[in-house]
């Protein structure tokens, strides 16, 4: 059977290609929080009430939740949901996202700033560890739930960053700080 002249046929991503798209992006997100600089970054009203501080802490939990199960994948740990937050069970994501905000807005910029950086580094070097069959495994979660690695790393990684970028570059744009 011959394909459609109007199919496009990707290749699946590899390790190396993962990584890069990682690397890349938060060299984009270091970027734009030094453009905003510290000062500005505990503003609220960055994304909706939020600060730049509570954005970097929202992008580092869903980080660090991919980080956590690719881990425990990697050492043989089945997922047991008591990993997660109990407080979050059912919750839709506008709801958990609001109790995580609710919970972090105490956490001071350097700590947030801190495991931000830990946790991607981390989940940069366990790519980059994983072969490509690892890359391409479903990461189960339950008999019934399982999610595509990459994904995953796209949802909560560099497609999580490339939104929060866009939307920090247009608030950036229409600061009065940046008009001067």
């Amino acid at each position: 059977m011959e394909a459609d002249s109007n199919t496009t046929i990707t290749q699946p991503l590899t390790v190396s290609q993962v990584v890069a798209k990682l690397e890349d992006v938060r060299r984009q997100w270091d970027e734009l929080l030094l453009r905003i600089g510290e000062e500005r970054r505990t503003e609220p009203g960055a994304t909706g009430n939020w600060s730049v501080k509570d954005v970097v802490a929202h992008i580092t939990l869903y980080e660090k939740w991919t980080l956590e199960r690719l881990q425990e994948r990697a050492q043989g740990i089945a997922y047991s949901p008591e990993n997660d937050d109990p407080e979050t069970d059912g919750m839709d994501m506008d709801t958990r996202n609001d109790y995580y905000y609710k919970r972090d807005s105490a956490r001071g910029l350097a700590d947030i700033l801190t495991e931000s950086k830990r946790v991607h580094a981390e989940l940069v070097q366990l790519v980059r560890n994983m072969s490509e069959e690892e890359l391409h495994t479903p990461l189960r979660l339950t008999d019934t739930v399982s999610y595509n690695v990459i994904e995953t790393l796209e949802g909560n990684g560099y497609e999580h960053y490339e939104d929060h970028i866009r939307e920090l570059e247009a608030w950036l744009q229409k600061s009065p700080a940046s008009q001067e």
